[in-house]
């Protein structure tokens, strides 16, 4: 029917509609409006508004249609971080960990000098001693050989040039007067031998007596000497701490001792100090039952019924001193001395509370309590000890202060215990043991509070005024390496330390291992620690050195289990919090981790590394603002700190601020400009342009829905074969059969220098007799290809690959890969333009195919063409099928 014709029946059946509508005398009925529910009616699960699309069936009818999409943002690599801050060695006296991070966590700098340096220092030093020692003994011979006689022999002034050498054999000898008989043997005094027999000389023999200047002689003659009348009492006692003193190297010096005390109780028996002379003796010879008891006499304490009392030489009169604290401070040492804390503590507190002046009771307390760790709650009770103190050189009032300076130092007070310190020394008499203990303290209260040079000072001096103490010496060693003095010297003084107190070298072990690993001597370093442990294997400075060398090898489970055992001790370590909170962060544990960095900053707030991690981890929490805060916190610490801020730029890029990123950047290579190798320039500047290249790219994806091409695709122009491709089932298709050799290709364009990756998956059916493949080719002006690359399945599943280069065979080998018919194979082109020239890295199936520069394609001024093929070598049947295809590439 023509047209004209369908145009003339419309028009007349308007006509007659129209004609019928007015000679019709029936009006048009209207409508009958019914009333319906305001409640919509119920449907169910389905929510009208939300599940529009339940059936999964189609697209988002509110997604806008897009041929590019950009690309995910990229997952930046954190900035090369530096190690954390590492503690320098403690002191002894020390603080505890928990205020080492005060002053002592630093970046260490190895002290100047080499090692080798030590070998011919203790070469002279060792040459000058035995030079010395040497001309000593000569000397000694010569100008003082009566002086070293008298200390070997007792002697007879016979005339005035003539002095016999030799022993006098009274028993009563030391109580000899001149003039009376003296029985002597003579010796030569060159040999010792005996020359000929005792001989006894009269008053009128001789003019004077010597004894040997020997401990016994001096005990026997002190003995002798004191005055044996009630009004000696003071002298009495001192001669006794004295005796006890000597006791060990002359065991008399004990029964001398104990007859003492035993005459001072008769003499002044209602002295409570003259029972606690004698009760000291018994503790000294370790007759702790009979102290004990004569204590708890003495305090009016009941020993436990059944208990087997010791006898006692002497009649206690019982709770005769019952309101007098020292007695009970006597059994609380005795119960400490096995180990009885508990028990020891009950009774010094009820000593310490009885209303006696009496600093012992406070003041053992207070040790006592120092010693658990307590500090806090010793302070008062050393206080109150200090206040009832009647001299300040008297011995218990030194030890005292030296208690209190260690108090101060367990709180982190450095001013307070300083002065403290400081008094001890003021008070203690030149060489004695208190003042070892007055200016080792002075010079780790220095050291703590980070006066490195003062600190070094000080100890140099003790050395010279005290002798080689070992706590002198070691302190002497970490204070000259805190302060960069030579390797040698501080080597050489904290291997002296360990060797002259072997059994309590951990601390220097431990100093000597941080030190050699911080000068590069692994081996050495290793082997000191290693010794440190052994000797004190809960020593906490080698605890966390073996902690933070374990979290960097890797070792986590021994890294978690010293740090929990620090941390577990000494809570407000934040050198210990700080290696925990960053090995927590390595494992992925972020919540954990961030709980230990912020507390690791709350302990020690001036370390910028500290604030820089916790942001870091703050990132990976994805809490972009508290990270941002954290790192801005950093770089107030340190504004060079240049980690922190490539961090922010890093935070900047995570919130999609590409503006900002780049600017932090810009800003840290502006700062920068003058280094250009410094690692956080480069990697400022590989990210920056990194992002700003990235933020370029486009993804174009087609997974072939419905039934024609994009516009984007040319499947015509090598279709002449008699295939033409085609989109069916969601799939590009390439089914028929050749009608004579050749290939089908269907293909895009895109610009070459724009090209990023390509990515396909394609299929060959069983009936496909030739190669199917996918391939990039760049094309000259003239539609010719200069350069390809085909991935390919051959007839026999075979993967190839081939590329040529004009009229050059770049490569056309065979993969061991094989693929089924009816099995997608990948194939991933990737185009790496950061290299120069550009690497081109080709994968099938995930195995690597190829990677090799690809020069052409640097400066390629021509399109590229990417698409499948399918190729036979005479008329055979076609199929090959792509499920979807990738195109990544930069947006002008």
């Amino acid at each position: 029917m023509k047209r004209e014709q369908i145009l003339l029946i419309g028009v007349a059946a308007i006509l007659a509609l129209l004609i019928w509508s007015k000679l019709n005398p029936d009006p048009i009925r209207k409508s009958r409006v019914t009333q319906l529910p305001l409640e919509l009616a119920d449907l169910g699960p389905v929510d009208p508004v939300h599940d529009l699309a339940a059936d999964g069936g189609g697209r988002d009818p509110f997604r806008q249609p897009r041929d590019v999409v950009p690309l995910p943002a990229l997952e930046l690599p954190f900035p090369d971080l530096s190690v954390l801050p590492a503690l320098l060695p403690p002191p002894l006296p020390d603080s505890g960990p928990d205020y080492w991070s005060r002053n002592l966590l630093a970046h260490p700098k190895a002290p100047p000098g080499d090692l080798e340096d030590l070998v011919e220092m203790d070469a002279l030093d060792q040459g000058a001693v035995e030079e010395n020692g040497g001309e000593a003994l000569e000397d000694g011979d010569a100008q003082d050989g009566d002086e070293d006689y008298a200390n070997l022999y007792d002697s007879i002034q016979r005339t005035t040039f003539l002095v016999l050498w030799g022993r006098i054999l009274d028993e009563d000898r030391w109580d000899k007067r001149p003039g009376e008989p003296l029985t002597f043997q003579q010796v030569d005094p060159r040999t010792g031998t005996d020359r000929g027999q005792p001989v006894v000389f009269e008053g009128d023999q001789y003019t004077g007596f010597s004894f040997a200047k020997t401990l016994r002689n001096d005990i026997e003659l002190r003995v002798r000497a004191l005055d044996p009348s009630a009004g000696a009492v003071l002298d009495r006692r001192q001669l006794i701490r004295w005796l006890l003193d000597q006791g060990v190297r002359e065991p008399v010096a004990f029964q001398h001792a104990e007859q003492l005390a035993l005459e001072g109780i008769r003499l002044a028996g209602e002295d409570l100090k003259s029972w606690l002379s004698l009760g000291s003796v018994w503790e000294r010879t370790f007759r702790y039952d009979q102290a004990f008891a004569l204590y708890a006499g003495l305090a009016g304490v009941d020993l436990p019924s059944g208990e087997i009392r010791p006898q006692l030489p002497v009649e206690v009169p019982a709770g005769k001193f019952a309101t007098r604290g020292a007695p009970r401070v006597g059994m609380a040492r005795v119960l400490r001395i096995f180990q009885l804390e508990e028990p020891a503590e009950n009774i010094l507190r009820e000593a310490a509370d009885l209303p006696d002046s009496d600093p012992a009771a406070p003041l053992e307390l207070g040790l006592l309590l120092l010693q658990q760790g307590l500090a806090e709650e010793a302070l008062p009770w050393l206080r109150k000890a200090s206040g009832f103190q009647s001299s300040r050189n008297h011995p218990e009032a030194i030890r005292n202060f030296v208690a209190l300076g260690q108090a101060h130092l367990q709180q982190g007070q450095w001013p307070e215990a300083k002065r403290a310190f400081q008094d001890a020394l003021n008070a203690a008499q030149s060489g004695a043991l208190s003042e070892v203990e007055a200016r080792a303290g002075l010079i780790a209260t220095d050291y703590l509070a980070g006066r490195f040079a003062e600190a070094y000072a000080s100890s140099v001096e003790a050395v010279e005024a005290l002798g080689a103490q070992p706590n002198l010496l070691y302190l002497r060693g970490i204070c000259a390496a805190a302060n960069g003095e030579p390797a040698a010297e501080v080597v050489r003084d904290l291997r002296a330390a360990s060797r002259a107190d072997k059994l309590d070298a951990a601390p220097a072990l431990s100093a000597l291992a941080f030190w050699f690993e911080v000068m590069g001597q692994e081996d050495q370093a290793s082997e000191s620690l290693n010794a440190a442990l052994e000797l004190d294997p809960e020593w906490p400075y080698a605890r966390y050195l073996r902690a933070r060398r374990a979290r960097q090898d890797g070792n986590t489970a021994t890294a978690r289990t010293d740090l929990r055992y620090l941390i577990g001790g000494w809570p407000r370590c934040a050198a210990a919090l700080a290696e925990l909170g960053w090995l927590l962060h390595g494992e992925g544990r972020l919540d954990r981790a961030e709980v230990a960095l912020r507390r690791a900053i709350v302990e020690a707030p001036q370390i910028p590394e500290l604030a820089l991690r916790r942001g870091i981890n703050l990132l990976s929490l994805q809490r972009v603002e508290d990270a941002r805060a954290s790192l801005r916190d950093a770089l107030a610490l340190q504004p060079d700190l240049h980690e922190a801020r490539n961090a922010l730029a890093w935070a900047a890029y995570r919130e999609g601020d590409l503006d900002t990123c780049i600017a932090e950047f810009g800003e840290l290579m502006d700062m920068l400009r003058a280094e250009p190798t410094h690692t956080q320039y480069a990697y400022a500047q590989l990210w920056s342009d990194r992002v700003a290249g990235h933020d370029k790219l486009r993804l174009w994806t087609d997974e072939f829905e419905g039934t024609l091409f994009r516009p984007e695709w040319d499947p015509q122009s090598q279709a002449r074969l008699g295939v033409e491709p085609a989109i069916r089932n969601g799939r590009l298709q390439i089914l028929g059969r050749h009608r004579e050799e050749g290939e089908t290709r269907v293909f895009r364009r895109q610009r070459a220098l724009t090209f990023q990756a390509f990515h396909g998956e394609i299929s060959a059916g069983s009936d496909h007799r030739g190669d199917a493949g996918l391939y990039l080719s760049l094309e000259n002006r003239a539609g010719r290809a200069t350069w390809f690359f085909h991935v390919y399945r051959d007839r026999d599943g075979a993967v190839w690959w081939q590329s040529r280069q004009s009229a050059r065979e770049i490569g056309h080998e065979r993969s061991s890969l094989r693929v089924a018919a009816g099995t997608p194979l990948s194939v991933q082109f990737d185009l790496d333009r950061e290299q120069e020239p550009p690497v081109l890295t080709v994968t099938a199936n995930g195995r690597q195919l190829f990677q090799d520069k690809v020069t052409v394609l640097k400066t390629a001024s021509g399109e590229l063409t990417m698409g499948a093929f399918a190729r036979t070598r005479q008329a055979v049947a076609v199929d090959v099928a792509v499920e979807r295809v990738e195109l990544v590439f930069a947006q002008p």
